[in-house]
């Protein structure tokens, strides 16, 4: 990092109900970093932080990254609704 240079952060906050879908936010840099809240039905499951690209939050990566890291909440709160 040079003088003057920004540290990386959270760049934008997104709320995510995955049976819903994201509020998908452009105008962010690409590279900064994206807090993601996941939601089923307002119900917090879990929060990820993801790398913004140019075109801000690609949904089928936002949805590999929640199946990644929060599969296990998601099929709980799923098994609870069967």
């Amino acid at each position: 990092m040079t003088t003057g240079e920004r540290a990386p952060g959270v760049g934008v906050v997104v709320d995510c109900d995955v049976l819903r879908g994201h509020s998908g936010r452009r105008g962010a840099r690409a590279g900064a970093q994206a807090l993601v809240l996941v939601r089923v039905f307002s119900e917090p499951i879990g929060l990820l932080c993801e790398t913004l690209s140019a075109s801000g939050l690609d949904p089928h990566e936002l949805a590999g990254a929640i199946t990644r890291e929060l599969e296990p909440q998601l099929r709980e709160r799923m098994e609870d609704w069967a």
